[in-house]
């Protein structure tokens, strides 16, 4: 494993982000508000799916701030989240924000008492706004996802687009839960101390190439549009192509449908279509 050095970057093409968020404003437009940060975090959370495509294929993502604005912005790709929040912080940041990545834990399937059994490998972001901190997240793939900027205080609630969340200080951590048909499920726990870069380098190596990573194992994609939620499962890919998978659609009002896909072309065109996928087929598969 090599670690780059943590030199400064320059910042994002805030034009080229926006367009691809579909925002139909100039940056300067967009002051560091609570309004902006609502804007943008839903934004991106509509129009870049979260996807392992490059960590079930073999590829290490790059976290560097040019390769995320290639891959998710000018190819449409997606990704997960140490290059969905990380792409997020660095527009955030250039329009003036000031922003603090957090290290995660998923607790799912353990809850907030196993937290300590699960390895940091989640990035969210702490946002400072004139109506206080908020926590940010646009990387967080599950039905459970955070739709919009949430106070980062202790007992903060807030619902929005059919979601409801919650924020609890616990020691030296936050945790955050989402409320479902049987009650609050913790989704994950965050540090309360800013993750540095090389922290976040060495987890981003960890997701991706960890043999007991889930994305590693299988295809994984998740979509959010405003009035339903899409998760691919996918066979692991052979030659770079997934064969078979899984479509889960959850509607708004709690309905769900499954389908199978079968065979990379079927895949593929569900990638591209309704999960709004660009750049799917490796190199060098025709």
């Amino acid at each position: 494993m090599s670690i780059s050095s943590q030199s400064p970057e320059s910042g994002p093409d805030l034009a080229a982000y926006l367009d691809r968020l579909g925002i139909g404003a100039a940056p300067s437009a967009l002051p560091p508000t609570l309004a902006t940060l609502r804007t943008v975090q839903r934004a991106q959370l509509l129009a870049i799916p979260f996807e392992n495509l490059d960590p079930v294929r073999g590829i290490v993502p790059a976290l560097e701030v040019p390769a995320l604005e290639d891959k998710l912005v000018r190819r449409r790709r997606g990704g997960y989240c140490f290059e969905l929040n990380g792409l997020l912080s660095a527009a955030l940041t250039a329009l003036g924000f000031t922003v603090r990545p957090l290290a995660g834990r998923v607790v799912l399937g353990v809850g907030d008492e196993g937290w300590a059994s699960r390895p940091a490998t989640h990035l969210a972001l702490a946002v400072d706004t004139e109506e206080g901190t908020h926590l940010a997240d646009a990387g967080f793939g599950a039905l459970g996802a955070l739709p919009g900027p949430l106070p980062l205080r202790d007992g903060a609630e807030h619902a929005a687009h059919g979601r409801r969340h919650r924020l609890d200080r616990r020691e030296h951590r936050w945790s955050l839960a989402a409320r479902t048909p049987d009650g609050w499920e913790t989704q994950y726990v965050l540090s309360t101390a800013p993750a540095p870069p090389i922290d976040r380098e060495v987890a981003n190596w960890y997701v991706a190439t960890h043999p007991r990573s889930p994305f590693t194992r299988r295809l994984v994609v998740n979509r959010t549009s405003p009035d339903a939620h899409r998760a691919l499962l996918g066979d692991p890919p052979v030659n770079g192509t997934t064969e078979r998978a899984e479509l889960t659609t959850t509607y708004a009002d709690g309905r769900s449908e499954r389908r199978t896909l079968t065979g990379w072309a079927e895949v593929a065109a569900v990638l591209e279509g309704e999960l709004g996928l660009g750049d799917v087929t490796p190199r060098d598969v025709g």
